[in-house]
């Protein structure tokens, strides 16, 4: 089964980009096909472009009756290989449904030029959508420099009032080979105004901390109990250490989550962004590609 991660744009009714990221592990060549399937409401399109980024080039049909997106690997003059064990990215043209559905499964499959399907995953849980109406901008990284200290500002933007108790926690996730440190994280809203700032938490009980790492790519940042997260821009700075190559699986999870329950580790994810990385200067090396889960 293809290892496959879809993300984008969670809010109702938006329009924007869905990107894939998977790993083969059948050799596809000139004359094979890429179908992507998109769960009930969601609309696809061709158009404007289809961004290939690391997939080969070929032509984009669409089926709106199945909901199916198909790539036709048929320009002779490019590229068309897609090899086993390569992680590939592209991302298509997506409008969200308007309403809270309850299925977000996507389905990504491959034929051959004989048009046999040599690999697929039809089960593959891609964004859901969320009534709060969050907008997380791009990474803006300091430098793209391989294996420095590198200051990542992170932008969100609430455009409605999240009243409290509903949000406790913003998770930030990094690709596994970029380590966050934990304790270098700062609110620099309009130059670090208190003021202005997102509301945290305010550590009473003993162990209690404002940010926390379960991995070297995972940061909890724990949100106010007592305080709205009030609507406005906040800009966040992570500091991290950049990899030496190029994550192989390039992308930044951002998500709040409901406050955890007493007694329970499992609080719910109420919204999640999924953000392409910036990379490092440094090209990919020759060692085989490691698909990231992290």
């Amino acid at each position: 089964r293809i290892e496959t991660v879809i993300g984008g744009n969670p809010l109702l009714g938006a329009s924007g980009y869905a990107y894939v990221w998977f790993r083969a592990t059948q050799y596809i060549g000139l004359g094979g096909s890429l179908e992507l399937f998109a769960p009930p409401g969601f609309v696809l399109s061709c158009r404007p472009e289809i961004l290939f980024i690391t997939l080969p080039v070929g032509e984009c049909v669409l089926d709106d009756a199945r909901r199916q997106l198909t790539i036709f690997f048929n320009v002779a003059d490019m590229q068309a290989d897609i090899l086993p064990s390569v992680v590939y990215q592209f991302a298509v043209s997506v409008r969200n449904p308007a309403t809270v559905t309850g299925d977000y499964r996507w389905g990504l499959l491959l034929r051959d030029a004989n048009g046999d399907v040599a690999d697929a995953n039809m089960s593959v849980e891609g964004m859901i959508l969320s009534l709060l109406n969050v907008f997380v901008h791009a990474l803006m990284p300091t430098t793209t420099a391989p294996e420095v200290m590198n200051a990542v500002r992170l932008r969100i933007a609430i455009r409605e009032t999240i009243p409290i108790g509903v949000a406790g926690e913003l998770h930030i996730r990094s690709p596994v080979s970029t380590v966050l440190m934990c304790s270098h994280f700062r609110d620099v809203t309009q130059g670090g105004q208190p003021e202005a700032q997102l509301p945290l938490l305010v550590p009473v009980l003993q162990g209690e901390q404002i940010t926390r790492c379960p991995t070297e790519s995972h940061m909890i940042i724990f949100l106010s109990r007592l305080r709205p997260l009030e609507a406005g821009t906040y800009e966040m700075e992570v500091v991290v250490q950049n990899p030496r190559f190029k994550a192989v699986e390039d992308h930044w999870r951002i998500s709040f989550w409901a406050p955890s329950p007493t007694g329970t580790a499992n609080p719910t994810k109420l919204l999640e962004w999924l953000l392409v990385g910036f990379g490092v200067e440094e090209a990919f090396d020759d060692r085989p590609a490691t698909f990231e889960s992290g």
